[in-house]
């Protein structure tokens, strides 16, 4: 005689709707590195796609070992800031080709999909470093493990977020049509790309990603790269950092001490502070992070 199992229900996986089954079945391998040469627009992915795509999936990993057994750390407070940014960088590159298109061959991670990927790495290398970084100096035995976590978990950010200035560099637009005529609309980053595609051609925000069930969702293009940008990603990304880190990790970094939210916010641009008021370049937050810049 079979027995009745109480907890069997609770047990059971929930079932599959069927808009979930056929999201599921249609959903496009998200392929972050192709030809852009043969790209007449780009696609708005959601940051699921982007962080699940073959070519970031094992990156991600990478950094969340890389935060040892503190795995809850890297859900709470990096995790989030990782999403964001996917969901603002999207399939940008990271600069431009000699040519002023994307190109696969020449440059910076100038792949489409370069800036999130460079991104990604940096943050993986700079969290990798903070292994060896001895941050505890003068710090009081009681406070060194809280202040630890709070310094790599800032390490981590600063890499992740230090070309984010670099959203503002292309010149990107979308188009619609209006009694027949071409309207050209151009990109603001101050709000995600699908945010403003969701504007611009009037549909809601789920319908302008690219997931397989989407008819004829709309495109970006990069039109151009504007004049005058060289280091100018630097100076305007402290301005994103409410944008990409939750106040939680915030408050975290703040806590820990006011010198590490200095090191947090000059490391991403040592111009933003005076440098006889925080001797800015001399922490050992921007040491890291720019080193990890350069290990690919």
């Amino acid at each position: 005689m079979k027995l009745f199992n109480p907890f069997a229900v609770l047990n059971q996986e929930p079932p599959v709707t069927p808009d979930e089954a056929l999201r599921e079945k249609n959903s496009p391998k998200v392929k972050i590195f192709n030809n852009p040469e043969n790209i007449e627009g780009l696609y708005a992915y959601t940051p699921e796609s982007l962080l699940n795509s073959p070519e970031i999936k094992p990156i991600i990993d990478k950094i969340r070992l890389a935060m040892s057994s503190r795995t809850e750390y890297f859900d709470k407070y990096l995790y989030p800031s990782i999403v964001q940014v996917a969901l603002y960088v999207q399939k940008l590159p990271a600069s431009e080709s000699a040519a002023g298109k994307p190109s696969n061959v020449f440059g910076h991670h100038i792949s489409v999909g370069g800036l999130l990927l460079h991104s990604l790495e940096t943050m993986y290398f700079a969290l990798n470093d903070s292994r060896l970084a001895f941050f505890n100096k003068g710090v009081m035995p009681k406070d060194r493990d809280s202040n630890l976590i709070a310094s790599r978990i800032t390490c981590g950010l600063a890499g992740l977020l230090h070309d984010i200035g670099k959203i503002d560099d292309p010149v990107i637009v979308t188009y619609t049509e209006l009694n027949g005529q071409k309207i050209e609309h151009l990109y603001s980053c101050v709000e995600s790309i699908p945010d403003w595609l969701s504007q611009v051609h009037s549909f809601p925000k789920e319908k302008v990603f690219c997931d397989g069930i989407n008819q004829n969702p709309p495109v970006y293009l990069i039109k151009s790269w504007k004049n005058g940008r060289k280091d100018k990603h630097e100076i305007i990304a402290p301005f994103f950092l409410r944008s990409f880190i939750t106040r939680g990790a915030l408050k975290l970094i703040a806590k820990t001490s006011e010198q590490l939210l200095h090191n947090l916010m000059t490391a991403i641009d040592w111009r933003v502070l005076s440098f006889d008021y925080t001797n800015p370049r001399d922490n050992i937050i921007y040491n890291i992070w720019s080193v990890a810049d350069k290990t690919l």
